[in-house]
Parts: structure tokens; C-alpha cells; sequence
């Protein structure tokens, strides 16, 4: 449907999460230089119109990809 539209959805790994039905057991947060490199990558390489931030888990991945968008 996304391609239908005309849009490509992009990803950047901000997280690594081990889930169950009932909730999330643990998690490992990505490198917040890591969350920018990718970001920036991929701002450089395609056009965005829109942006969906989903779970960054640390403040300094907030910091990092706010950075990114400045």
C-alpha cells in the first residue's frame, strides 16, 4: 500500500527488542551516533516528506536524532 502511494518506507534501527505477548522482557538501545549516522544516510539519499519517530529509548537518542532534523 505504502508503494501504492507513491512513498518508500526507510528504517533506522533505534532498538533491539526481545517481546512476547505479554510485554517486553528486554531491550538494547542502538549507539545514538549509530541512530544519526543512519538517519542522516538516509536524508541524503531520498526525499522525505514525512517522518514517524517511533522508540529511541535514551535521551541521548532523542538529543542525536533532533540534531539530525535541525
Amino acid at each position: 500500500m505504502i508503494h501504492a502511494l507513491g512513498a518508500m518506507p526507510l528504517n533506522v534501527i533505534t532498538a533491539n527488542t526481545l517481546q512476547t505477548p505479554n510485554g517486553v522482557l528486554s531491550a538494547h538501545y542502538s549507539d545514538p551516533d549509530l541512530i544519526g549516522q543512519q538517519l542522516q544516510a538516509l536524508l541524503q539519499a531520498y526525499p522525505s516528506g514525512a517522518l514517524k519517530i517511533g522508540m529511541l529509548g535514551t535521551a541521548a537518542a532523542v538529543n542525536r536524532v533532533a540534531a539530525v532534523l535541525a
